[in-house]
């Protein structure tokens, strides 16, 4: 009869561990509402700004940054020009580059820069592989 008696208690204690563990486990699955979308990055939109050598303006600059890292360079009709890609990293997150190249592919523009602040970049261009060959750029977010 003793062994009956300690035989249910230890069914019935193994019994509860099991439930605890399955309550624990079923109640730890993650909502779908709890997914984070990703933000916006600051750079989005449209830029506009100009080309400078020795400190002298010599070209104009319109960019439109899209969020799948795209980039769509344009003439001032808003005719796209240009098409390439365009990121920002590096450590402190404010290195702008963004290589295109020109409507029928006869040019390669990069531009390397910093997010000066969340409607400005400055750096330098270049054409080819070099983003330090041509001058100097400058660009300012459109609202």
């Amino acid at each position: 009869m003793n062994f009956l008696k300690n035989y249910s208690m230890m069914l019935f204690k193994s019994m509860t561990v099991l439930l605890v563990i399955a309550f624990t486990f079923s109640s730890c699955k993650k909502d779908k509402d709890d997914v984070a979308t990703p933000s916006v990055s600051p750079v989005v939109g449209k830029w506009n700004g100009t080309f400078t050598l020795e400190g002298a303006p010599i070209g104009t600059l319109y960019l439109v940054l899209k969020q799948d890292g795209t980039a769509e360079a344009q003439n001032s009709a808003a005719q796209k020009t240009g098409e390439g890609t365009w990121k920002l990293g590096g450590s402190a997150g404010v290195t702008f580059s963004c290589s295109f190249i020109t409507v029928g592919g006869s040019q390669k523009t990069n531009l390397l820069g910093t997010l000066i602040e969340p409607t400005k970049i400055n750096g330098s261009w270049g054409t080819g592989s070099s983003q330090f060959n041509g001058g100097f750029f400058n660009v300012t977010k459109q609202p």
